[in-house]
């Protein structure tokens, strides 16, 4: 006996409803921007003008110089004269020798660093698809330019804290890897976390036929490109954020979060450190929370930066849910971590005043609100992966 699924098309698959709801995503989306920037124009215009000031005054100044380092590296071949002296730490890592310069690019560099390096060593075929993905879940990390001196120099004033906040990330970032590679040895393919199909196994990669001065215009070109990529998308996100908190959004989902009994400085934080780092970091300075919300929001490192991480990543078998899971797990490590160090460091020194004269100590904790963040981020997240409906079934 069969089902007469004719009859019951409609109602048999809710996959039809998610197909029919993406496809109409786009051109609503598209449609409430351009009646948000109709409404708010003055907003639209400052977010643009934040982003591209965030844009000049910090990402490029900090990243461009270690992206172009990083393309430079792999496409000179300097990378098989530096291998060695970091080979130990990717055998630790139960990594190919050539990925320890690739590490420690992505933890000194910023956040696109780490799946440039990823994307060369693959495309040069010197890893497989499993230790691709495997790299990029903890390969993605904010630099010293960007932690030490944004962070803790502009942002708080103190230099020693912006170096807290930085060895956290580090810390989290290897604290994975170490973990990864534990269960990359426990694997029946030795180095197969996820069951990706490698395919055919890595050659060694022969000498580059190009020219040091192509290869040095196309490292300035690809580095170039890239920064200008997200850059545009900085630029977005901020102008985004800046409508939403004009619309009046953020503030009645403070109220509602007050209702809740959290406290409501952390709506102020969910969607600018969901979206963007350098949006997120100045909302946690604007709203005066503790040292350790700052890991919270430069380790997640936003949609912003994730969106120029797949980009890069485009013809590479990386589980976009697994990735993001890993960048949660990341920040609250990385939060837990810089709330460790701060202990030891000065439990009741102050770190900078918000607004109204209130004081913020590194040491204040709000529980509910990291709750809060988390449960958030895991929906999102949870709501990234597709199931699997089945069409066509027989009754027996």
């Amino acid at each position: 006996m069969y089902l007469n699924f004719e009859k019951y098309q409609g109602i048999y698959s809710i996959g039809d409803y998610m197909n029919k709801a993406k496809k109409y995503l786009c051109p609503c989306a598209l449609l409430f921007l351009f009646l948000s920037l109709v409404i708010f124009p003055g907003a639209a215009a400052s977010g643009v003008y934040r982003g591209i000031k965030n844009c000049c005054g910090v990402l490029v100044p900090s990243l461009f110089p270690f992206i172009f380092l990083s393309e430079a590296v792999f496409l000179t071949g300097a990378d098989r004269y530096l291998s060695p002296f970091l080979s130990p730490l990717a055998k630790l890592l139960n990594l190919p020798p050539v990925c320890g310069i690739a590490l420690f690019l992505s933890l000194t560099g910023g956040f696109p660093v780490g799946a440039g390096c990823v994307r060369s060593l693959y495309n040069q075929k010197k890893i497989t698809a499993s230790q691709a993905q495997r790299m990029m879940c903890f390969c993605v990390c904010p630099g010293p330019a960007f932690m030490i001196t944004a962070v803790g120099v502009i942002m708080l004033g103190d230099q020693t804290l912006g170096a807290i906040l930085y060895a956290s990330q580090i810390i989290s970032s290897l604290l994975i890897a170490a973990g990864l590679s534990v269960f990359s040895r426990i694997g029946k393919a030795g180095n197969n976390m996820d069951n990706v199909k490698d395919g055919i196994a890595p050659e060694r990669a022969s000498a580059s036929s190009e020219s040091l001065i192509r290869a040095f215009l196309s490292a300035s070109a690809e580095s170039a490109s890239g920064m200008m990529r997200l850059s545009a998308l900085v630029i977005i996100f901020s102008m985004f954020l800046s409508i939403m908190d004009a619309s009046g959004f953020v503030g009645r989902l403070a109220e509602l979060f007050h209702l809740l009994g959290i406290d409501g400085r952390i709506a102020r934080l969910l969607f600018p450190a969901f979206a963007e780092v350098t949006s997120g970091c100045d909302a946690v300075r604007d709203t005066g929370l503790p040292l350790w919300f700052f890991s919270l929001a430069a380790g997640f490192g936003g949609m912003c930066v994730h969106m120029q991480i797949f980009d890069i990543l485009r013809g590479i078998p990386i589980k976009k849910g697994r990735y993001l899971l890993f960048r949660l797990l990341n920040t609250f490590l990385a939060a837990g971590v810089t709330r460790l160090i701060c202990i030891f460091y000065n439990s009741s020194r102050t770190v900078f005043a918000v607004p109204g004269g209130a004081e913020a100590e590194i040491s204040s904790v709000t529980y509910t609100g990291g709750a809060a963040l988390l449960i958030c981020c895991i929906i999102f997240v949870m709501s990234l992966k597709e199931e699997k409906y089945v069409r066509n079934s027989r009754l027996v």
